[in-house]
């Protein structure tokens, strides 16, 4: 009898425990025409009445669902990762009810006397929103066109403590990523990088779309005028030296990053503790020596780079290309047959996950074994160890150790005595 309890209560600690995260934001644009009253502007000018609704509103939807995790929610986008007990079709659920989110339909339209967030911003009434009522459906969605990234967790189905997060905390913020207001959510359209596919981004590090080619001054027989200057410009702008930067943490980059084929080194790391120094210690210091060269930046899932590559392009940097869906998109793709070595920081109780073995990933094609993809040199297994113990430099990535003097809080969750990468610390140095 104790025996079928036990196992009874296991199974039920299976159905329940939380297997499926996704990572998500969306930075909201916003867009405006004569026809159309988008969701963004209303809720950038009308912040104050909105911020509060919009919270409530994500808080019902998540407990409906038993969803745990954090959101930070601003006027400029949302920032997220959230997991449940499956992805189908729980996860399902809660995606198809925000794309679906319409923001005056949903929440309502402020009434005359409600101020606009901003000073010098019409009311809804006036020339800029004449006509928007509460039973709109003119609104364009706040949540449309997010790249939801899903993952499961393969784990000891009776071990709770193995969950993601042990609760849900939703946030209102005046940035989802702290820039210390350098960049508004308006200036990303014209001063964001290039987006790169991860397709794209390992190609380019490959060295596949010529970028170490110089163009042959001396075979243009067939090429005259405007059309040799061309092919000659195109060929300078591929030959610019290729420069990896990793937007994260010096935490995150500690444990796993990028490594450039080519030369064998470590994406740059700015050595920063939080993002919001990238553009003072990082931007103005390194701005010129960029400016001449072909830089990609990458960061967990993305949305760090939206702003990162604006810091850099507004001081004069032009050539910024970004990977689009970070390094969780990549590791999709490549595993670890790709150029990240190490393991992928994740801000939450798992703390770092190992790329998956090549052989274990599809094609986002067909769902077919990808036999198209080109490993990288010297491809491993996985197993790749990128951190280093600070007192005696031997291999060693488990960043939570018995001791350290620095605790990580990645969206007000305590992750254990986790430490910076200069306080990593082997088994043996741990009790030191």
């Amino acid at each position: 009898m104790k025996r079928s309890l036990e196992k009874a209560h296991a199974t039920q600690l299976s159905v329940d425990q939380h297997r499926c995260v996704v990572l998500f934001y969306k930075y909201f644009i916003p867009t405006s025409t004569e026809t159309n009253f988008p969701d963004a502007a209303l809720l950038q000018e009308y912040g104050s009445h909105y911020m509060p609704l919009l919270l409530e509103y994500m808080e019902r939807e998540c407990h409906e669902l038993g969803m745990k995790g954090r959101i930070l929610l601003a006027a400029e986008g949302i920032n997220g990762t959230l997991s449940c007990s499956s992805c189908d079709p729980i996860m399902k659920k809660f995606i198809d009810t925000l794309e679906k989110f319409n923001l005056v339909r949903d929440l309502g339209a402020p009434s005359p006397s409600v101020a606009p967030y901003s000073e010098g911003s019409e009311r809804i009434g006036d020339d800029k929103y004449p006509s928007v009522k509460a039973d709109s459906q003119d609104c364009s969605g706040l949540f449309t066109d997010i790249d939801w990234k899903l993952s499961t967790i393969d784990n000891d189905p009776t071990d709770a403590s193995l969950e993601p997060f042990p609760d849900l905390k939703i946030s209102i913020v005046s940035e989802i990523v702290s820039s210390g207001g350098k960049i508004r959510v308006s200036e990303i359209p014209e001063w964001g990088g290039t987006h790169l596919s991860p397709d794209e981004f390992h190609a380019v590090l490959m060295g596949e779309k010529g970028e170490n080619k110089v163009c042959n001054e001396g075979n243009n027989d067939e090429l005259a005028g405007t059309e040799y200057q061309e092919v000659k410009k195109k060929s300078k702008e591929e030959s610019k030296k290729v420069v990896l930067i990793d937007v994260r943490n010096t935490f995150e980059h500690a444990v796993g990053h990028f490594v450039d084929p080519n030369t064998s080194q470590a994406a740059l790391n700015p050595e920063m503790v939080t993002f919001s120094s990238f553009d003072s210690r990082f931007c103005s210091v390194q701005a010129d020596f960029l400016k001449d060269k072909k830089v990609l930046m990458y960061c967990t899932g993305g949305i760090r780079c939206e702003k990162a590559s604006a810091m850099l392009r507004k001081r004069g940097v032009n050539d910024v290309s970004q990977l689009s869906g970070g390094i969780h998109r990549y590791l999709e793709r490549y595993g670890s047959s790709g150029f990240f070595k190490g393991k992928n920081f994740v801000f939450d109780q798992r703390v770092a996950v190992a790329p998956p073995p090549a052989g274990s990933l599809t094609s986002p094609d067909n769902g077919c074994a990808s036999d198209d993809m080109v490993p990288a040199p010297n491809a491993d297994d996985g197993s790749c160890i990128v951190g280093k113990c600070g007192e005696c430099e031997t291999a060693y990535d488990e960043i939570s150790g018995s001791r350290g003097s620095e605790s990580i809080i990645a969206f007000g969750i305590k992750l254990g005595n986790h430490v910076t990468s200069r306080l990593l610390r082997c088994l043996t140095h741990q009790s030191c």
